[in-house]
């Protein structure tokens, strides 16, 4: 129900605040196990991907323990289908749940970088996203959130673009993988999140 009221807001707050553009949308299923993987720039990068894929069942988001700062922002982000991740540990029954999650059918939103980049370049890519995705064998969409101003900042442009599905099978890592392998993936990822269309100069 949260959720449900929140999408229009936050639709009509990006819209009115940003020049705000989508592309590459098609790539994204119809039903849910997917795993949008975007690089991270901004606090607000979770609102505008959220808003960009529009309509639909509600993504799973992995968090930092530090946004649940308290008891109702903890309520507030589960309604809208954010969890949190403690850094430093293991995360196991975290990561477990997720697998279960994505592979019942729901669609996972997950920053593949942990964290947001000062400088605006990708950052180093971590293994969850992979992990989860082989584990439930399902795509990565790479994603790319970007500013023309480099930063976030009212009214610049922000384009979210979504690119062709990644396969585990195609990445290597349908089954038993090497660490090579995981490498290599993560190596393709941040290629083609690099390819994705930026926002910069104009456009229609």
């Amino acid at each position: 129900m949260v959720y449900a009221v929140v999408l229009p807001i936050a639709w009509v707050l990006v819209h009115c605040l940003f020049r705000f553009k989508v592309t590459g949308k098609e790539y994204l299923p119809q039903n849910g196990k997917f795993i949008i993987c975007p690089n991270h720039v901004s606090a607000l990068d979770p609102v505008f991907v959220v808003v960009a894929r529009g309509r639909g069942e509600k993504l799973i988001v992995m968090g930092k323990e530090e946004v649940f700062a308290n008891k109702f922002l903890e309520w507030f982000f589960k309604q809208l289908g954010a969890f949190a991740v403690r850094r430093g540990s293991g995360n196991a029954e975290v990561v477990d749940k997720a697998i279960q999650d994505v592979e019942s059918g729901k669609g996972m939103l997950l920053f593949p970088e942990g964290t947001r980049t000062l400088t605006g370049e990708i950052g180093k890519i971590k293994s969850g996203a992979f992990v989860i995705a082989a584990k439930a064998n399902v795509d990565i969409i790479p994603c790319r959130i970007s500013y023309s101003t480099g930063k976030m900042k009212l009214f610049c442009k922000v384009i979210v673009a979504f690119g062709p599905p990644l396969s585990v099978k195609d990445m290597g890592l349908a089954e038993q993988y090497s660490i090579s392998a995981l490498r290599e993936a993560k190596s393709t990822l941040k290629d083609k999140i690099l390819e994705l269309p930026e926002a910069g100069g104009e456009w229609k």
